[in-house]
Parts: structure tokens; sequence; C-alpha cells
């Protein structure tokens, strides 16, 4: 597993929750419930910051994809490389 970011304005127009963790589902009601005063799109990224992933229906282009690299900081993928441009021995792998 390795971390991939994407800028703005290369995401898709449509993203959605990825369902695919465990509790995602019932999530939205229970922040709802717990916080009425939350806006639907609040909602959304709230739900999207506790899981840490988003779907788009989409394909992104791997020259899109920026990569975590060793020698890189993790808090500022607008300085990780191209995915393209990489060395997969260069990637900071998650064991």
């Amino acid at each position: 597993m390795f971390m991939t970011a994407i800028s703005r304005s290369s995401l898709p127009e449509v993203i959605t929750v990825d369902w695919t963790f465990g509790g995602t589902w019932g999530l939205a009601s229970i922040i709802k419930k717990d916080t009425p005063s939350l806006s639907t799109d609040a909602i959304f990224c709230e739900v999207v910051r506790r899981r840490g992933s988003v779907a788009t229906y989409r394909a992104i282009p791997p020259n899109l994809l920026h990569v975590w690299v060793k020698g890189q900081p993790a808090q500022d993928p607008s300085k990780w490389p191209l995915l393209i441009d990489i060395d997969v021995a260069d990637v900071v792998v998650f064991e």
C-alpha cells in the first residue's frame, strides 16, 4: 500500500464516498444525528475525512497522480513527483 495524491483541478467532476470500508454506509446518518446543523456537503466531507478515501467512476490517468517517495514530506503532496516519473524502489510502502 502506498499514498497517491491528485491536484484539485485534476479530480473528476463527480466523486462519491468509498463504500468498500465497513461502517461507511451508516456514517452519514450518525454524523447528522450528532451534529444536525451540518450541511449535506459538510457531512460528505466529514465521511471522507474519517474514512480517508473517495471513489470515482471515471479513470484518473497515471500522469495526473503524484506519489509519496522517500525523502519527501508526507504532509505536502504538492512536492511529490508524478507516478510516471519515479522508480518504484523510491516509493514509501506501508507494510
